[in-house]
Parts: C-alpha cells; structure tokens; sequence
C-alpha cells in the first residue's frame, strides 16, 4: 500500500512459513487482504479483484474490502462499479475505526468526483461536503486538499441547473 510490494510479499511468506504465527481463518482472510494489495500495487487488477473478494467473503469486517475494490475498478476506468463500491463502503455502518479512517476521505472526493463526471452536481457536492466536514479542521498540510474541495463545490454550486 506504500509503495514496496515486494516488501509485502516478503512479509506474507514470512507469515506462512511461520507455523506459530496465528493461521486462523480471519488470519488467513487477512492475508488474501494483503496479497490484493500488493497485487494492486503490481498492477495485476484481476488477482487483487480475485484476492480482495476472497479477503470480504465472510470477514466480519463489512467494509474492509470495498475501498480496495473500488480503487481497483477506479484504476480499470469502471466507474459504475468503483462508484457502487464506494458508496458501499461509506453507507455501510462499520466497527474498524482504523480501517476505515485510511479510506474514508478518499472515498468521500471521489465519490464526488464521479458524480461530477456523470453531471449529478447535487450528488458530487453531497460528497465533496462530507470530506470537507470530515477534514475542516485536519493539519495545515492538509488544508490545501480540503480548499480544493471547497473551490468544486462553489464551482458545482455557481453552475447553472439544467
């Protein structure tokens, strides 16, 4: 996710040649996590498509997966199905703060992003300020990202309505 997937891939066969490491099935869940990522990184999308649906398929966690797939299918020019996903991600009540703290405001600009592309202007600015009530108050060295946002949505809001 940083940057290093080989590193990734380093870590992952560690954790499997390690047979005291802890192998249950979230474990297990969590690798196929993991290796989607680093797969992702790669830019082998239908190995992380394959691995992220196998690291969702009965995770207790409702959403770790869809930001995942939905950058996924961003990356692939899918937006049908990248929107789908992040609107999934966002709207579905979730338990993993940590989780969903790395994804959330992305989702949120992009979310706005492809409504804006599709014309929804009310939608994009919808989700253009949700990241903005999300991120008001975020570092100095964030706020340069949370103007931008602002300056689509007086844009979107000074256009006329068809």
């Amino acid at each position: 996710a940083v940057g290093d997937p080989e590193r990734g891939r380093e870590l992952i066969a560690e954790f499997d040649a390690t047979p005291e490491a802890d192998h249950s099935q979230d474990s297990e869940r969590e690798r196929h996590g993991a290796l989607g990522i680093a797969a992702f990184a790669e830019g082998r999308f239908d190995e992380a498509i394959a691995e992220f649906r196998m690291w969702d398929d009965g995770n207790s966690c409702a959403t770790c997966a869809y930001p995942w797939l939905a950058r996924v299918y961003d990356q692939l020019a899918e937006a049908d199905s990248a929107l789908a996903l992040y609107q999934r991600f966002v709207e579905t009540p979730s338990s993993s703060f940590g989780h969903d703290a790395g994804h959330l405001a992305h989702a949120y600009v992009r979310i706005g992003d492809l409504y804006e592309q599709r014309g929804d202007w009310e939608q994009a600015i919808e989700y253009y300020g949700r990241f903005v009530s999300l991120w008001e108050n975020a570092d100095p060295e964030m706020q340069s990202w949370v103007e931008e946002v602002r300056q689509n949505i007086a844009r979107l809001s000074a256009e006329p309505r068809p």
